[in-house]
């Protein structure tokens, strides 16, 4: 894909994402375009290669474990079916707007039911904060 003057190769099938991120990760870097967004976001998760990018991933591994999503579930089909109990049938919804304060209202729970503690310090002395 083209932005601007420079190519982006978009990943969509699991498969290839998984082969791009674990299995070969070594042989693809993030390109220019995520670099000019360090400064915005830093090298966290998203940004991160690497060494960097596998010690984040280890890291952040079990807050995607199955039992967090287990966890989380009934709280948040609660929300889903409050914020779909106003609709009524024949009623014209604007989607795209729903859906966006859908997701708002599950990330900020999601966010404000994460339980924080106080992690260890990194070999390098920086704390980190997990859930």
């Amino acid at each position: 894909m083209r932005l601007g003057p420079m190519s982006i190769l978009v990943a969509a099938d699991p498969d290839h994402i998984e082969h791009i991120n674990v299995s070969r990760a070594d042989n693809y870097w993030k390109g220019a375009l995520f670099n000019t967004l360090v400064p915005v976001f830093g090298r966290g998760l998203l940004l991160a290669e690497g060494d960097a990018w596998r010690q984040q991933r280890r890291e952040m591994n079990p807050a995607f474990g199955m039992q967090c999503f287990r966890d989380a579930a009934a709280e948040l089909t609660g929300l889903v079916e409050e914020s779909i109990s106003n609709w009524r049938d024949g009623e014209v919804i604007d989607v795209d707007r729903a859906m966006r304060r859908m997701t708002m209202r599950l990330i900020c729970c999601t966010g404000r039911s994460m339980r924080w503690r106080r992690r260890s310090s990194t070999p390098s002395g920086d704390t980190r904060w997990m859930s």
